[in-house]
């Protein structure tokens, strides 16, 4: 099966997608897109860090005036903010999302006035066009590049778009699933009771797979929520781009997921679902 999928490129680790493809794969989006200025971000895993590196060497051994910034470990919605938000004309997060912890990926996205997916069918096919033409031996070298913590003007964007007042009647139990989630930890402190588990960055997502629609990863939450008598519960994915709601009595609410679905983005989709439970909690 091709590491290059749909929405974004996805494999085994290293099996499938390893370091000396993706140095190919940072050479060829340096190229092909022109790129001056590159974002950088990745998620807890390990090998999303040695991905990073190997990306560095493609995009610098094509052109080592390309700019690139390495923003660390950030969730997937964070990703999308610091792109927009900023000079950038390329970014590619680093992660495999959901799925285990062996798996490793990059989401592509390129970036005008506003930022698009480089998905299948709009750039990311003629990435694989290019290596199966004429795959690169791109050496081992390191460079020099731009390191920057992008964290606290996110939560500070989070705090002005969800004008959520500090609540801390409300018991909330968040399972960070040992994810990027964690960043979001001191910002749902600083509004609510919180209950936190598995808020420990962890490579080995040791507590349950960081995939929080599979049964298994929701038995601890949902434990959690009655044994504490929370209001209310919260699942994160590996890169935070997923997120299950529950009930005070620890049920899945399915109808939160189609909300989130619904709405312009994850963030506001989440802000809303929040608002909408807190009013319920007053009546």
């Amino acid at each position: 099966m091709s590491i290059f999928r749909t929405y974004d490129i996805r494999g085994r680790y290293p099996e499938e997608i390893n370091n000396n493809i993706t140095k190919n794969i940072g050479y060829y989006i340096a190229k092909l897109f022109s790129c001056k200025k590159i974002l950088l971000c990745r998620d807890v895993r390990n090998n999303s860090q040695e991905l990073k590196k190997s990306l560095i060497k493609g995009i610098k051994f094509f052109n080592k005036d390309v700019e690139v910034v390495n923003a660390g470990i950030t969730s997937t919605p964070m990703f999308y903010f610091i792109l927009q938000n900023n000079d950038f004309d390329f970014g590619i997060m680093i992660t495999a999302s959901h799925n285990p912890k062996n798996y490793a990926g990059l989401k592509l996205w390129k970036k005008q006035d506003i930022i698009t997916p480089v998905s299948y069918g709009y750039g990311e096919e003629l990435i694989q066009q290019s290596i199966e033409a004429e795959k690169k031996d791109i050496p081992e070298n390191d460079y020099e590049i731009i390191q920057k913590n992008y964290l606290q003007e996110y939560i500070n964007f989070l705090k002005e778009v969800s004008n959520i007042k500090e609540n801390k009647d409300i018991k909330l139990v968040s399972d960070y699933s040992n994810g990027s989630s964690v960043i979001y930890k001191e910002f749902l402190n600083s509004l609510f009771n919180v209950i936190n588990i598995n808020d420990k960055m962890d490579s080995d997502f040791p507590a349950h797979e960081p995939n929080p629609l599979l049964q298994e990863s929701q038995k601890q939450c949902s434990e959690k929520i009655i044994q504490e008598k929370a209001d209310f519960g919260i699942i994160f994915d590996g890169d935070s781009d997923r997120i299950v709601f529950f009930d005070e009595k620890g049920k899945n609410m399915l109808s939160a997921h189609n909300k989130i679905k619904e709405a312009e983005s994850l963030a506001s989709g989440i802000i809303a679902l929040l608002k909408e439970k807190i009013e319920s909690l007053k009546t």
